[in-house]
């Protein structure tokens, strides 16, 4: 009789194919491992097998999984029935699966070379450890994982859905910029803008999700990305420079294509610093026969089918030994071990721990300004050096040469004046977006609350940048000079909606620069 998970009728593993557990920290939005546990479980499926999936936080990419006939479930107590193997990503997901099943033997695949959750969970019943590519495997190695048990298995794209597009040009006129961080932006507008190249960005860092990549992506004769996102687009036929923010790697060639691949076009091949002659030179490198050879060379690899092929082999390898994970002392202590090295009272914190430090740390720093305004100096927001001074901190888009544009309604400043107890003038330099198709832009201004700006803007058709001032009274500034504030954009819209420009953010005002003066008493 099949076993029940909630409301779905599970296949137990008395049916032919194995029922394969799936663990994933989350699986709501389009990170790396999502996409690989949705990739995976489909083609379990079309082989036969029956994939379950286990994951904290469920959002739209659950529910792709659920239409190709899987069950997927957030709380591991809805799990019932036989489970023939644990397929673990990200330790406190895999853990728990162990806990639940414990004499089920499993493998444990590392995605990452530093995350705290994809540390190896050292378990009598984890038989096998996986690495997504070279790097990974020396973490597992130094990690204490024994040889024998370990195996590389590379990251592979779906190539049933990722198609070659149309041929390329001699030269890119389009090219995509993905970006799950944003320190490469600048650079890449830089020398896109040089060369004539149209540029879009997309990617969690600019808040513009890159929906249906599989049809996104042939669009474009040049992609900047990194990783599984990289694989997609020479899948596609692209052209691919490697790099996100971390780094620049560089124009997949022939004669690079082998050493990158077993790096996973990921952090070990940023070798260069993200500058725009560096980001030129590699665009400079393009070539529409070197894009068609890393995309048959991709192709020829066989995708996430081969995958899903590799990682079956490995589960008939694992459930042919035997079954000496059935050590009931050995496991208990495993486990013991590892609720008192991920514990907030452990001796030594744990790495989760001291990720979470350093992170809170980083986000005090990097949330508010921290070094007080000289009087009288500009400071441009398109210029890293005046982050200490004034942050953007809500409502902006990212730098470009002239500013920042704001995104959305309303936009957020932090700043410290030079001292308190005295009035400051608060100069603001902006270009307003104005357009045929939208002749008002609406701006207000309020400092620690405190409205003391409300400025209404006309279309005209050589309007540059505008500048205004506002009157901070001295009671409104704290003893530790921290300003903040609020720009409100009614009228902000998307030129993409009115017709005026392909841009899809919502924009209000292009923020140039901030300048504190002392004012009269």
């Amino acid at each position: 009789m099949p076993a029940r998970l909630g409301d779905v009728r599970l296949v137990t593993s008395n049916a032919r194919g194995l029922t394969v557990l799936l663990t994933n920290l989350i699986l709501a939005g389009r990170s790396g491992t999502e996409l690989v546990v949705r990739n995976l479980a489909r083609a379990l499926v079309g082989l036969g097998h029956h994939p379950i999936v286990y994951a904290g936080r469920l959002g739209g990419i659950a529910d792709e999984v659920r239409g190709a006939g899987v069950p997927v479930v957030s709380d591991i107590r809805a799990l019932r029935g036989p489970v023939d193997v644990i397929h673990g990503h990200h330790l406190p997901t895999t853990v728990a699966a162990l806990a639940l099943f414990p004499h089920v033997p499993a493998l444990f695949v590392c995605h990452d070379f530093v995350a705290w959750h994809d540390s190896p969970p050292l378990f009598p019943s984890v038989r096998r450890f996986v690495a997504v590519d070279d790097t990974v495997a020396e973490r597992l190695r130094d990690a204490g994982v024994p040889p024998a048990r370990l195996r590389v298995i590379l990251n592979q794209p779906d190539l049933g859905r990722f198609m070659a597009g149309t041929g390329l040009p001699e030269r890119p006129r389009r090219a995509l910029a993905f970006a799950k961080n944003e320190g490469h932006l600048e650079a890449i507008q830089a020398a896109c803008g040089t060369r004539g190249i149209a540029l879009d960005i997309v990617g969690p860092a600019v808040q513009r999700p890159l929906d249906a990549p599989e049809q996104v992506l042939p669009r474009y004769d040049l992609v900047f990305a990194s990783a599984l996102t990289a694989m997609e687009a020479m899948a596609c036929g692209r052209g691919v420079v490697v790099c996100d923010g971390r780094g620049l790697a560089g124009w997949v060639s022939p004669s690079r294509f082998d050493e990158w691949r077993r790096r996973n076009f990921g952090l070990r091949t940023f070798g260069r610093a993200l500058t725009p002659d560096g980001i030129g030179e590699e665009i400079d490198r393009f070539s529409p026969a070197e894009a068609w050879y890393a995309q048959e060379r991709l192709r020829a690899e066989g995708g996430v089918q081969h995958q899903a092929e590799a990682f079956i082999a490995l589960y008939r390898e694992m459930l042919a030994e035997p079954g000496g994970d059935r050590d009931e002392a050995a496991f208990r202590v495993a486990m013991a071990a590892y609720v008192q090295e991920w514990s907030p009272a452990a001796r030594e914190p744990g790495a989760w721990l001291r990720e979470r430090a350093d992170l809170l740390e980083r986000i005090e720093m990097l949330a508010t300004a921290s070094e007080r305004c000289a009087w009288g100096t500009t400071y441009a927001l398109n210029d890293p050096a005046s982050d200490p001074f004034v942050r953007p901190l809500q409502g902006f888009s990212f730098r470009e040469s002239a500013g920042r544009w704001t995104d959305g309604p309303s936009a957020l400043l932090s700043a410290r004046a030079p001292g308190s107890g005295r009035p400051a003038a608060l100069r603001l330099r902006f270009q307003p977006f104005l357009a045929a198709s939208h002749q008002t832009q609406h701006v207000m201004v309020d400092v620690n609350g405190l409205d003391l700006g409300n400025w209404i803007f006309s279309y005209q058709p050589d309007a540059g940048t505008v500048e205004v001032t506002v009157a901070i009274p001295a009671d409104r500034i704290p003893d530790d000079g921290r300003l903040w504030v609020r720009i409100r954009l009614p009228d902000a819209v998307a030129p993409a909606a009115i017709g005026a420009g392909p841009d899809p953010r919502q924009l209000g005002v292009n923020m140039m620069d901030v300048r504190l003066d002392p004012a009269a008493s």
